[in-house]
């Protein structure tokens, strides 16, 4: 990012968090957990075929800022509500903020729908 859209960022944040963002858990490899509030995309779900039949995949984007977690881990995990997520992989990674891509750490099995969730 350039530094103009670096100064953005920082002077919009609050006013980010304040009118958009969720609270979350970020939980650090290590074990290390931090509350805080963060921006969440919507949720999207992608068919995967694999051994067991074929699953449901919950993916989402998020966008976690420095100023509450100073380096966000590949091998970290988000709680949001009940759920956990991993972290899959980095989109974007600024001065200002994080975007990870997460995947949802269950699995639901699609071929025999109700009859099991992981």
């Amino acid at each position: 990012m350039s530094r103009l859209s670096d100064r953005f960022a920082e002077s919009a944040e609050p006013g980010l968090k304040d009118e958009l963002g969720d609270e979350v858990t970020y939980i650090a490899p290590d074990g290390t957990q931090t509350t805080c509030i963060a921006l969440l995309d919507d949720e999207r779900i992608e068919r995967e075929l694999d051994a067991g039949g074929m699953g449901l995949r919950r993916v989402r984007e998020v966008t976690i800022f420095k100023s509450d977690v100073a380096e966000v881990a590949m091998k970290g995990k988000v709680t949001i509500g009940a759920d956990v997520w991993s972290v899959e992989s980095k989109v974007a990674d600024t001065a200002v903020a994080t975007v990870v891509e997460l995947v949802w750490a269950g699995r639901a099995e699609v071929s025999r729908p109700g009859f099991r969730e992981q």
